[in-house]
């Protein structure tokens, strides 16, 4: 299974299997941000959590309807699909991802360093916010700025 999943990601779709592959992607971030509804609608949460649901759900609105005019739009479908299999963009997204990790990997050593020699300790959701955020950040703009270079 897992093969057949590597095997196909790397494949490049037809115009026509690119269509019906953003057609899941904008229905599934629909269904995200449906099931975000309910989870809204719990009192349970804590505020820091009903933040988090609330921002994932309205970024997965956001990018259903982005997907769906994307669909009724002939001319900026065919511009995704030649993004998508244009070997630059490919060789920037392979570059950008590295630079990420290795980015991602100097926070982790920054915030044990942190720990080791000036004692600071961080709760763990700051841990988690500081690496999310660096990870997120991090790849827009490093994508941002090769995009520019090359």
């Amino acid at each position: 299974m897992l093969r057949y999943v590597i095997k196909n990601v790397r494949k490049e779709k037809t115009e026509s299997e690119y269509k019906r592959y953003i057609a899941r992607v904008a229905c599934s971030f629909f269904s995200l941000g449906i099931l975000g509804l309910f989870i809204v609608r719990s009192n349970s949460l804590s505020d820091f959590a009903l933040g988090l649901v609330v921002g994932v759900t309205i970024g997965s609105y956001a990018l259903s309807i982005y997907y769906f005019a994307a669909l009724r739009h002939s001319k900026r479908l065919h511009q995704m699909y030649i993004a998508t299999y244009d070997e630059r963009n490919k060789q920037i997204l392979q570059v950008t991802a590295v630079a990420t990790l290795v980015l991602e990997f100097l926070l982790i050593f920054a915030l044990i360093a942190l720990y080791a020699f000036v004692n600071i300790q961080l709760p763990y959701v700051t841990v988690l916010s500081v690496l999310l955020y660096g990870l997120v950040v991090g790849f827009v703009l490093i994508r941002i700025i090769l995009s520019k270079i090359g």
